[in-house]
């Protein structure tokens, strides 16, 4: 770590670029000038160097004719000769070096502590995020914060996180409190890399939470083989245009954040049924079902910006995603539809101007009078756009229809390709017959499967089905598509007595245009994993897991059980193990739209 310098000649020669910058130093920025009359001498600007790079000085002791100093990356000899006075101060992280031509250099110093007050600590700093603090605190030297949470179950980690800013002066958000419990938060002054130079602790007191939240029982728990970071369970709160209230729980089912926005004069109603989606900036995206808003909002509910698409005359339904432009693509319902269609359009909203850039009208490209759902079916919701994914290869979106499948369309709303069972489909309004563009079932060894009853969906091969009323399209990094198969009406209702949900991983052949099924999981949960709708998968790329959603056990059509539920399950891809599984029940309708296993803090954060 320590790499003894040469002599103060050759330490000159390797440093002249920095003896030129160091002229116009960081003492009259970001702090008080630290000099007395800036040493000219060729030791004082190698020290000088090493204060611009964020090096504390540690000790300095005087060693025969010279004076040796300890840096945190470094160690440098100045003869004594040099030397007026030293002055170390550790409880002020300073030391006063004046030379023998009286100039003077003030060295930043690895002091004795850091001190964390209470008023430093402002909890719940919005008044929308109960488990959430704030804290502000002036370091007495630059650095960056890192906070932890102390864990009170002996099978969760502690939370941590290392801040990016570098510097002074320090304004962050501490997430991941117990609700009702004195929090033991440990506060440490890092170098540039997260080394700690200090720590001090602060108990942060919580208060119960007042509102009304599922039910959580958690019956499968390794933590130790577990993806990293919480479940964001986007809960739908009372309705799904009511108040929402997004959570966040550990690997034990304890809720670690959430957002309580009842009375809040934006976010009330803005449903987070369409699951909160983390943008590239650290932010949350969503949009209303009511308010015809998109929303940017961090995680102690402020929000950011609003884009208004219900004045240009759409609202919002389910689904919205941000593509690597910047921009927004979402499910929508066009208000001025002739013939009151909803929820068939998608439309990719410019994110600096607001504007509405694309349009697809599902009616031009799919059909809008396949009836194959006959037990739901509506003229005006004919396809129930629900879940989109994008693929950047080819500019083109995915889209999920719960009562039409799933279709890959290009920029220009042109079908590539459909993922559906084959019965029913005729021609578009563009007088474009579909049937061309029907994906064709293989069974596990890649053969074409030729059972027409297969093909068209009156019953599954051993190694084949196709989605029913699916959700939540993913598009892997190895172009397969992961999706939340929801089973609803699976094989036309034959099946409806014994109904189960699956995360289902297809792989597509887009030049031979064919399917093939390559992974599942849900069945052996039976209707302990049924949801007719909502619901979710992800990929959890660390550990090669998935994440299984299933978010209204119980809801039935209109009807809904005494009791409406939710399970979350996450599973080993390769051995089926189940490593977290929990369950979730609330009083009426149904739990969330989609769950996420994410990080509790942004990268950028």
């Amino acid at each position: 770590m320590k790499n003894t310098r040469m002599k103060i000649t050759k330490q000159l020669f390797s440093k002249i670029l920095i003896f030129i910058l160091v002229t116009v130093f960081v003492y009259s920025c970001d702090k008080d000038d630290h000099s007395g009359g800036l040493p000219t001498s060729p030791s004082g600007e190698v020290l000088k160097s090493l204060i611009l790079e964020g090096s504390l000085l540690i000790e300095a002791s005087k060693q025969g004719d010279k004076t040796h100093f300890v840096f945190e990356t470094d160690t440098l000899d100045i003869p004594s000769v040099e030397i007026r006075s030293l002055e170390m101060d550790k409880e002020k992280w300073n030391t006063k070096l004046t030379f023998s031509d009286n100039s003077v250099l003030e060295i930043p110093t690895l002091g004795n502590a850091i001190k964390i007050d209470k008023s430093q600590v402002k909890l719940n700093p919005t008044g929308y995020a109960p488990l959430s603090a704030q804290l502000t605190y002036s370091a007495p030297v630059e650095g960056k914060i890192k906070m932890r949470i102390k864990s009170k179950n002996k099978n969760v980690e502690d939370i941590t996180h290392l801040f990016t800013k570098y510097g002074y002066n320090h304004q962050v958000y501490l997430h991941g409190l117990y609700a009702d419990y004195n929090n033991t938060v440990y506060i440490s002054l890092t170098d540039k890399k997260g080394n700690e130079r200090a720590t001090d602790s602060v108990t942060i007191k919580t208060e119960p939470i007042s509102i009304a939240m599922p039910e959580i029982r958690v019956s499968k728990s390794d933590a130790s083989k577990m993806e990293a970071g919480l479940t964001l369970v986007s809960y739908i709160g009372d309705h799904e245009y009511d108040t929402s209230r997004p959570f966040m729980i550990d690997a034990v089912g304890e809720v670690r954040w959430f957002l309580s926005l009842k009375g809040h004069p934006l976010l009330q109603y803005f449903a987070a049924c369409s699951g909160l989606k983390r943008l590239k900036d650290g932010n949350f995206l969503t949009a209303g079902l009511a308010s015809g808003l998109i929303y940017e909002l961090n995680m102690v509910g402020e929000v950011i910006k609003t884009w208004d698409i219900g004045a240009k005359g759409y609202d919002f339904h389910r689904d919205i995603i941000e593509i690597p432009n910047g921009n927004f693509i979402l499910a929508a319902t066009n208000k001025n539809s002739v013939g009151g269609y909803v929820f068939d359009e998608m439309i990719e909203v410019n994110r600096e101007t607001g504007a509405i850039v694309t349009v697809w009208d599902f009616k031009q490209s799919l059909d809008e009078n396949r009836k194959e759902y006959t037990d739901h079916f509506s003229p005006k919701d004919w396809a129930h756009q629900n879940g989109i994914a994008y693929s950047e290869s080819d500019d083109a979106v995915i889209v999920s229809h719960r009562f039409q499948g799933v279709a890959k369309l290009d920029r220009n709303n042109r079908v590539k390709w459909i993922l559906s069972s084959h019965r029913g489909w005729t021609k578009n309004r563009r007088n474009e017959m579909l049937a061309s563009y029907l994906l064709q079932p293989l069974d596990g060894a890649g053969n074409k499967i030729q059972d027409e009853d297969v093909k068209n969906g009156y019953r599954g091969s051993d190694s084949f089905d196709w989605s029913w009323g699916p959700h939540c399209p993913v598009l892997l990094s190895d172009g397969k598509l992961l999706l939340f198969d929801n089973g609803y009406y699976r094989h036309y209702g034959v099946e409806k007595d014994k109904p189960y949900s699956r995360a289902v991983e297809y792989k597509i052949n887009e030049s031979g245009m064919t399917i093939q099924q390559t992974w599942e999981f849900g069945k052996e949960l039976g209707k302990n994993g049924y949801s007719s709708i909502v619901s979710s998968a992800q990929y959890l790329p660390q550990t090669d897991h998935i994440l299984f959603g299933s978010g209204a056990i119980g809801f039935v059509g209109k009807e809904v059980n005494a009791q409406g539920g939710g399970r979350i399950v996450e599973v080993d891809y390769k051995t089926k193990q189940i490593v977290f599984d929990v369950e979730m029940q609330v009083p009426n309708f149904y739990v969330f739209h989609r769950v996420m296993r994410i990080a509790l803090y942004p990268d950028n954060e």
